[in-house]
């Protein structure tokens, strides 16, 4: 009877333990499940962070190549009736020779518009809402930035220009120079990274503002909430574990002033 009884304890006891060593093993395989779960969501961020940049990162050196030209600083500080001319030949051979959608050079002593075309306009930003991006590029005080807006061509169409300071030798300000990318690209692209990974593809401002999306309804429009765009963050890929199975993952994009968002389905957004 007591032979039995201590069978049965012992056999409780290793029955008790094998439990326990199952659980921990599930929990320990959960752990590395999720970590690799993690580190592969990261590694897709990764690789689409750098296709984004490499894709972007000509148009803003143009842009800042322009915004070095002497030549371009020259038309721009001796303005004149022979400038458009110039300015039409200069501007055109880029856009062609480049292949950008948009070329353009404005004067900030005139506020002439120019393009590989011709002249567009002379802006008015006191009375039209379109030419509030120029006071609002110019009083940044920084060499170049990104701004989407409706393209005034006669594409009517969004478009992602690439501004860039010109200032002559005395730091004074001689205008903006820079060149547009049509937003069809980039969405064309960003529905490529979707379906090739299940995820979706954002570029978002630092108030989490969407600027760059697949589904043009979303740009300028949605606003992406409780995303960790701290400037703190700027440098690492950032994980977030929505804890039901959704995810976000968000990285600082240095030239574009932008964040990358990759995330799955079921992340809060606001319109």
């Amino acid at each position: 009877m007591k032979s039995n009884k201590t069978v049965g304890i012992a056999f409780a006891l290793v029955f008790a333990s094998f439990v326990l060593s199952t659980i921990s093993s599930l929990v320990s395989l959960h752990v590395v499940m999720r970590d690799n779960v993690r580190t592969m969501n990261k590694v897709i961020a990764m690789r689409i962070y750098d296709n984004i940049s490499y894709e972007l990162s000509e148009p803003i050196s143009v842009a800042k190549t322009m915004s070095c030209d002497i030549g371009l600083k020259e038309m721009l500080q001796n303005e004149s009736e022979e400038t458009t001319e110039m300015m039409t030949e200069y501007l055109h051979g880029l856009q062609e020779g480049l292949g950008y959608e948009m070329v353009f050079a404005i004067s900030d002593a005139s506020k002439t518009y120019y393009m590989g075309d011709g002249i567009l306009k002379t802006l008015d930003y006191e009375h039209d809402e379109y030419d509030q991006w120029y006071p609002t590029f110019v009083q940044k005080n920084t060499w170049h930035d990104l701004d989407v807006d409706i393209d005034e061509t006669g594409l009517e169409a969004w478009t992602v220009f690439v501004n860039a300071r010109v200032q002559g030798y005395d730091d004074r300000l001689l205008g903006v120079c820079g060149v547009g990318i049509l937003m069809t690209g980039l969405q064309k692209m960003f529905r490529g990274y979707e379906w090739d990974y299940g995820v979706k593809v954002r570029l978002v401002d630092t108030s989490g503002l969407v600027q760059v999306d697949s589904d043009e309804i979303n740009i300028e429009r949605t606003k992406l909430e409780d995303l960790n765009l701290s400037k703190d963050a700027k440098g690492d890929f950032v994980y977030q574990d929505a804890g039901d199975g959704s995810f976000v993952v968000t990285k600082y994009v240095e030239n574009l002033k932008w964040f990358l968002v990759v995330q799955s389905n079921g992340v809060a957004e606001s319109r």
